[in-house]
Protein backbone atom coordinates (compact mmCIF):
# COMPACT_ATOMS: atom_id res chain seq x y z
CA UNK A 1 0.00 0.00 0.00
CA UNK A 2 2.87 2.48 1.18
CA UNK A 3 4.48 2.23 -2.61
CA UNK A 4 0.96 3.15 -3.76
CA UNK A 5 0.35 5.80 -1.85
CA UNK A 6 3.82 7.27 -2.84
CA UNK A 7 2.92 7.31 -6.08
CA UNK A 8 -0.36 9.05 -5.92
CA UNK A 9 1.03 12.46 -3.57
CA UNK A 10 3.92 12.57 -5.80
CA UNK A 11 1.87 13.78 -8.71
CA UNK A 12 3.86 11.61 -11.24
CA UNK A 13 1.76 9.03 -13.12
CA UNK A 14 2.61 6.67 -15.67
CA UNK A 15 0.32 4.98 -17.97
CA UNK A 16 1.38 2.87 -21.06
CA UNK A 17 4.96 4.54 -20.96
CA UNK A 18 3.41 7.97 -20.70
CA UNK A 19 4.86 10.01 -17.72
CA UNK A 20 2.03 12.71 -17.29
CA UNK A 21 3.44 15.04 -14.41
CA UNK A 22 0.74 16.76 -11.85
CA UNK A 23 1.63 19.95 -10.04
CA UNK A 24 -0.28 19.07 -7.02
CA UNK A 25 -0.93 16.49 -4.15
CA UNK A 26 -4.74 15.06 -5.51
CA UNK A 27 -4.59 12.05 -6.86
CA UNK A 28 -5.67 11.26 -10.56
CA UNK A 29 -8.99 10.02 -9.48
CA UNK A 30 -10.35 11.63 -5.99
CA UNK A 31 -8.56 11.85 -2.58
CA UNK A 32 -6.87 8.78 -1.10
CA UNK A 33 -8.86 9.90 2.03
CA UNK A 34 -11.97 10.07 0.19
CA UNK A 35 -11.34 6.62 -1.52
CA UNK A 36 -10.60 4.68 2.02
CA UNK A 37 -13.60 6.01 3.46
CA UNK A 38 -16.63 5.74 0.68
CA UNK A 39 -17.83 3.43 -2.05
CA UNK A 40 -15.78 2.98 -5.24
CA UNK A 41 -18.47 3.36 -7.86
CA UNK A 42 -16.63 3.13 -11.62
CA UNK A 43 -18.84 4.35 -14.76
CA UNK A 44 -18.12 3.12 -18.43
CA UNK A 45 -19.56 5.88 -20.68
CA UNK A 46 -19.58 6.20 -24.30
CA UNK A 47 -21.29 8.49 -26.34
CA UNK A 48 -22.58 5.18 -28.81
CA UNK A 49 -22.64 2.14 -28.30
CA UNK A 50 -20.53 -1.10 -30.19
CA UNK A 51 -17.17 0.16 -28.34
CA UNK A 52 -17.07 -2.73 -25.82
CA UNK A 53 -18.73 -0.74 -22.89
CA UNK A 54 -20.92 -4.01 -21.75
CA UNK A 55 -17.84 -5.85 -22.43
CA UNK A 56 -15.64 -3.52 -20.42
CA UNK A 57 -18.17 -3.50 -17.51
CA UNK A 58 -18.54 -7.19 -17.04
CA UNK A 59 -15.00 -7.94 -17.11
CA UNK A 60 -13.55 -5.39 -14.56
CA UNK A 61 -16.42 -6.13 -11.96
CA UNK A 62 -15.15 -9.43 -12.08
CA UNK A 63 -11.47 -8.41 -11.99
CA UNK A 64 -12.24 -5.96 -8.80
CA UNK A 65 -13.91 -8.97 -7.04
CA UNK A 66 -11.12 -11.25 -7.78
CA UNK A 67 -8.39 -8.90 -6.71
CA UNK A 68 -9.91 -7.15 -3.44
CA UNK A 69 -11.97 -10.36 -2.50
CA UNK A 70 -15.03 -7.76 -1.68
CA UNK A 71 -18.33 -7.91 -3.44
CA UNK A 72 -19.12 -5.80 -6.42
CA UNK A 73 -22.46 -4.57 -7.72
CA UNK A 74 -22.70 -4.69 -11.53
CA UNK A 75 -25.35 -2.31 -12.19
CA UNK A 76 -26.84 -1.97 -15.51
CA UNK A 77 -28.38 1.04 -16.38
CA UNK A 78 -28.37 1.11 -19.99
CA UNK A 79 -32.49 1.21 -21.12
CA UNK A 80 -31.77 -1.80 -23.81
CA UNK A 81 -30.37 -4.05 -20.34
CA UNK A 82 -28.34 -5.35 -23.14
CA UNK A 83 -25.44 -6.96 -20.38
CA UNK A 84 -28.54 -8.25 -18.24
CA UNK A 85 -29.50 -10.29 -21.54
CA UNK A 86 -25.71 -11.43 -22.12
CA UNK A 87 -25.28 -12.64 -18.45
CA UNK A 88 -28.83 -14.19 -18.76
CA UNK A 89 -28.13 -16.01 -22.12
CA UNK A 90 -24.76 -17.50 -20.88
CA UNK A 91 -25.49 -19.39 -17.56
CA UNK A 92 -21.68 -20.31 -17.02
CA UNK A 93 -20.76 -16.50 -17.21
CA UNK A 94 -23.92 -15.61 -14.90
CA UNK A 95 -22.49 -18.79 -12.44
CA UNK A 96 -18.97 -17.56 -12.90
CA UNK A 97 -19.80 -14.19 -11.34
CA UNK A 98 -21.77 -14.89 -8.90
CA UNK A 99 -18.95 -17.55 -7.82
CA UNK A 100 -16.45 -14.63 -7.70
CA UNK A 101 -19.12 -12.30 -5.73
CA UNK A 102 -20.35 -9.84 -8.72
CA UNK A 103 -23.96 -9.17 -8.09
CA UNK A 104 -26.04 -8.00 -11.36
CA UNK A 105 -28.40 -5.56 -10.81
CA UNK A 106 -30.60 -4.21 -13.56
CA UNK A 107 -31.97 -1.07 -13.17
CA UNK A 108 -31.07 2.54 -11.33
CA UNK A 109 -30.06 2.09 -8.23
CA UNK A 110 -27.55 1.32 -6.18
CA UNK A 111 -28.04 -0.20 -2.72
CA UNK A 112 -27.03 1.92 -0.07
CA UNK A 113 -26.36 2.00 3.74
CA UNK A 114 -25.49 -1.46 5.44
CA UNK A 115 -26.55 -3.04 1.85
CA UNK A 116 -24.08 -0.83 0.04
CA UNK A 117 -21.41 -3.15 -2.21
CA UNK A 118 -17.77 -1.73 -1.60
CA UNK A 119 -17.32 -1.60 -5.09
CA UNK A 120 -19.82 -1.20 -7.81
CA UNK A 121 -19.42 -0.62 -11.81
CA UNK A 122 -21.87 0.76 -13.74
CA UNK A 123 -22.78 0.26 -17.69
CA UNK A 124 -24.09 3.45 -18.61
CA UNK A 125 -26.84 4.08 -21.44
CA UNK A 126 -25.11 5.72 -24.71
CA UNK A 127 -25.35 9.45 -25.59
CA UNK A 128 -27.39 12.07 -23.26
CA UNK A 129 -28.82 9.18 -21.35
CA UNK A 130 -25.16 8.92 -19.84
CA UNK A 131 -25.37 11.65 -18.07
CA UNK A 132 -27.97 11.70 -15.44
CA UNK A 133 -26.67 7.98 -15.13
CA UNK A 134 -23.51 8.90 -13.86
CA UNK A 135 -25.04 10.43 -10.88
CA UNK A 136 -22.94 7.99 -8.20
CA UNK A 137 -20.02 7.87 -10.19
CA UNK A 138 -16.65 8.31 -8.33
CA UNK A 139 -14.47 7.18 -11.72
CA UNK A 140 -15.62 7.38 -15.24
CA UNK A 141 -13.78 4.99 -17.76
CA UNK A 142 -14.44 6.11 -21.62
CA UNK A 143 -13.94 3.11 -23.99
CA UNK A 144 -13.06 3.71 -27.69
CA UNK A 145 -12.70 2.02 -30.74
CA UNK A 146 -9.65 2.58 -32.50
CA UNK A 147 -11.63 3.89 -35.62
CA UNK A 148 -12.56 7.36 -37.07
CA UNK A 149 -16.04 7.66 -35.96
CA UNK A 150 -15.29 6.39 -32.38
CA UNK A 151 -12.59 8.88 -31.93
CA UNK A 152 -14.91 11.32 -33.21
CA UNK A 153 -17.61 10.27 -30.72
CA UNK A 154 -15.24 9.98 -27.79
CA UNK A 155 -14.24 13.86 -28.32
CA UNK A 156 -17.77 14.90 -28.31
CA UNK A 157 -18.40 12.82 -25.11
CA UNK A 158 -15.79 14.21 -23.72
CA UNK A 159 -17.17 18.05 -24.07
CA UNK A 160 -20.39 16.65 -22.82
CA UNK A 161 -18.95 15.31 -19.87
CA UNK A 162 -16.83 18.62 -18.91
CA UNK A 163 -20.13 20.96 -19.83
CA UNK A 164 -22.65 18.76 -17.28
CA UNK A 165 -20.09 17.36 -14.90
CA UNK A 166 -20.29 19.56 -12.11
CA UNK A 167 -24.28 19.52 -12.39
CA UNK A 168 -24.37 15.69 -12.22
CA UNK A 169 -21.61 14.84 -9.59
CA UNK A 170 -18.77 17.25 -8.43
CA UNK A 171 -17.21 14.71 -7.25
CA UNK A 172 -17.07 12.56 -10.34
CA UNK A 173 -13.43 11.76 -12.26
CA UNK A 174 -12.70 11.01 -15.42
CA UNK A 175 -10.22 8.12 -14.63
CA UNK A 176 -8.92 7.09 -18.08
CA UNK A 177 -9.36 6.81 -21.59
CA UNK A 178 -9.67 2.87 -22.62
CA UNK A 179 -8.94 2.06 -26.03
CA UNK A 180 -11.15 -1.60 -27.62
CA UNK A 181 -11.07 -3.91 -29.86
CA UNK A 182 -7.58 -3.42 -30.82
CA UNK A 183 -6.26 -4.93 -33.93
CA UNK A 184 -2.56 -6.88 -33.84
CA UNK A 185 -0.94 -9.35 -35.74
CA UNK A 186 1.13 -11.56 -33.27
CA UNK A 187 2.60 -8.90 -31.31
CA UNK A 188 2.59 -6.12 -33.95
CA UNK A 189 -0.87 -3.53 -34.06
CA UNK A 190 -2.32 -3.26 -37.40
CA UNK A 191 -0.83 0.18 -38.86
CA UNK A 192 -4.02 1.78 -38.85
CA UNK A 193 -5.08 0.93 -35.72
CA UNK A 194 -1.43 2.46 -34.05
CA UNK A 195 -2.21 5.77 -36.22
CA UNK A 196 -5.82 5.76 -34.38
CA UNK A 197 -3.99 4.87 -30.74
CA UNK A 198 -1.96 8.04 -30.94
CA UNK A 199 -4.26 10.33 -32.07
CA UNK A 200 -6.15 8.97 -29.15
CA UNK A 201 -3.08 9.67 -26.71
CA UNK A 202 -2.99 12.83 -28.12
CA UNK A 203 -6.75 13.98 -27.88
CA UNK A 204 -6.43 12.74 -24.18
CA UNK A 205 -2.85 14.93 -24.05
CA UNK A 206 -4.25 17.79 -25.16
CA UNK A 207 -6.99 18.22 -21.98
CA UNK A 208 -6.17 20.06 -18.64
CA UNK A 209 -4.91 17.85 -16.67
CA UNK A 210 -4.34 15.41 -19.36
CA UNK A 211 -6.25 12.27 -19.66
CA UNK A 212 -4.42 9.18 -19.19
CA UNK A 213 -4.89 5.98 -21.21
CA UNK A 214 -5.39 2.98 -19.98
CA UNK A 215 -3.27 -0.20 -21.62
CA UNK A 216 -5.47 -0.96 -25.24
CA UNK A 217 -7.68 -4.17 -24.84
CA UNK A 218 -6.99 -6.18 -28.15
CA UNK A 219 -9.52 -7.75 -30.47
CA UNK A 220 -9.83 -11.51 -28.96
CA UNK A 221 -12.00 -14.50 -29.42
CA UNK A 222 -11.25 -15.44 -25.87
CA UNK A 223 -13.10 -11.77 -24.87
CA UNK A 224 -15.67 -12.65 -26.98
CA UNK A 225 -16.67 -15.35 -25.21
CA UNK A 226 -16.26 -14.08 -21.87
CA UNK A 227 -13.41 -16.45 -21.06
CA UNK A 228 -12.95 -14.33 -17.77
CA UNK A 229 -9.59 -15.80 -17.05
CA UNK A 230 -8.39 -14.24 -20.23
CA UNK A 231 -5.54 -11.92 -20.17
CA UNK A 232 -6.41 -9.31 -21.90
CA UNK A 233 -8.35 -6.67 -19.24
CA UNK A 234 -5.97 -7.83 -16.66
CA UNK A 235 -3.50 -5.02 -17.22
CA UNK A 236 -6.42 -2.27 -17.36
CA UNK A 237 -7.72 -3.94 -13.67
CA UNK A 238 -4.15 -3.73 -12.67
CA UNK A 239 -3.99 0.02 -13.22
CA UNK A 240 -7.04 1.21 -12.19
CA UNK A 241 -6.34 -0.08 -9.05
CA UNK A 242 -2.69 0.52 -8.68
CA UNK A 243 -4.00 4.39 -8.89
CA UNK A 244 -6.97 4.30 -6.57
CA UNK A 245 -4.17 3.05 -4.09
CA UNK A 246 -5.88 -0.75 -3.66
CA UNK A 247 -2.22 -3.05 -3.92
CA UNK A 248 -2.33 -5.82 -6.18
Amino acid sequence: MAAHVLALASGVYDFVGVTVLRDHHESIVVRIGELMSTPLIIAVSAWKGGVGKSTTSIYLAALLARDTGARVALVDRDASRNLTAMVAQRPDLRDELIARGVHLISGEEIPRGRDAFPYSVIDTPPGDGAIASLRDATLVVLPVKPEDQSIGNFVKHLEQLDDARLAVSPRMRLLAALPTMVWRTGRSLVRQHQEHLDNIAAIAARRHPPLPVLPYVPLSTRVMNFDLDAPEYRPVAEEILRYVAIPV
